[in-house]
């Protein structure tokens, strides 16, 4: 599940840090930093989790978005 993307390597490891003190729900799970080229552009995506079902990711977006957060 995706949480940000962000300019830098450092920013997105830093986001990290203050997505798991905002959403409490997602300190459990596993979160990495994945670079990505969008239309020529470079970006940090932060993600989170290993879901082994579909269902179970859209149920952790649903908390992170009840909350004000965004997720994909």
């Amino acid at each position: 599940m995706q949480l940000a993307a962000l300019g830098s390597q450092k920013a997105a490891e830093g986001h990290i840090r203050i997505l798991k003190k905002r959403y409490p729900s997602i300190r459990p799970l596993s979160a990495h930093v994945v670079k990505a080229h969008v239309k020529g552009k470079g970006f940090y995506r932060v993600q989170v989790g290993n879901f082994s079902e579909k269902q179970k990711a859209m149920a952790a977006c649903k908390v992170i978005k009840d909350k004000g957060g965004d997720c994909n």
